[in-house]
């Protein structure tokens, strides 16, 4: 399976391993502004998916100030 295909599959993959391998892999071989490609934000959405569940809407700015908080106590 291509790993930026998966997000369209009918069950979300429960090891992420393989896209975060890939993801490492592709952004070492075309350099570190391939984060930002669509190829990529779709290995990261399985990633996400897997984290926070196939249906949550992630405020990067709340998570910061949640976060900080976890591990600047």
């Amino acid at each position: 399976m291509d790993e930026h295909m998966a997000m369209f599959s009918e069950c979300l993959p429960v090891n992420p391993t393989p896209f975060l391998i890939k993801a490492t892999e592709l952004i070492r071989e075309n350099g570190t502004d391939y984060i930002k490609s669509d190829q990529i934000k779709a290995i990261l959405w399985v990633v996400l998916a897997q984290s926070y569940g196939q249906l949550a809407l992630i405020d990067l700015s709340k998570e910061w100030d949640r976060l900080s908080q976890v591990f600047n106590k």
